[in-house]
């Protein structure tokens, strides 16, 4: 298997319609964030100065070769992304925590499952998320995901609705380093 090594390298592997490229090393994953960011960003004309931007990919039969793309309010009044159903609402009610990127994935994700059949729990199966956001999700977002006395974020959400489903969410830092957080079963792992 050929080595991955810089987020140019793994961009001239995405084609679109097609399966996300595996990765040869754990590193790979920051370049195949920045790469699948970047992505969408060309395909919806979204600035790179443009926050928030979110993907999602999955290797659930029929769904590998989906990108599940989500922004915040301000960019998609500006594009013509794809308007999910909204199978999961923030739980908040002030305008600063509504409609995140975050929402449009898991929305998505959740279309494409019901479109193909998926069941309930999902159990072994697994969603990742990139997020431009270099502070990674909200707290609105992940809300829930500690307490489980809070209304649940949508993240919980979704962790909650697919409880054999594991979420990884990934953000790059102000200083280019990888984060992540592993939701499962409505939890932060």
């Amino acid at each position: 298997m050929t080595k991955m090594n810089s987020p140019a390298d793994i961009a001239s592997r995405l084609v679109p319609g097609r399966s996300i490229p595996k990765l040869a090393r754990r590193g790979d994953m920051l370049a195949l964030s920045k790469a699948l960011l970047a992505e969408a960003r060309e395909t919806y004309a979204i600035p790179e100065s443009a926050q928030t931007v979110a993907v999602g990919w999955t290797g659930f039969p029929g769904l590998e070769a989906r990108r599940f793309v989500g922004a915040s309010r301000s960019i998609r009044a500006r594009t013509l992304l794809p308007t999910p159903v909204d199978h999961i609402m923030a739980p908040r009610s002030n305008a600063q925590f509504l409609d995140h990127a975050e929402q449009d994935v898991a929305n998505a994700f959740i279309d494409a499952i019901q479109a193909v059949g998926g069941g309930s729990a999902l159990d072994g199966e697994w969603l990742r998320v990139a997020i431009s956001h270099a502070k990674g999700p909200c707290s609105a977002c992940v809300q829930g995901l500690t307490d489980r006395q809070m209304d649940p974020g949508v993240l919980a959400q979704l962790s909650r609705r697919f409880p054999g489903l594991t979420v990884t969410l990934l953000w790059v830092s102000e200083g280019g380093r990888l984060h992540h957080a592993i939701l499962q079963g409505g939890e932060r792992l």
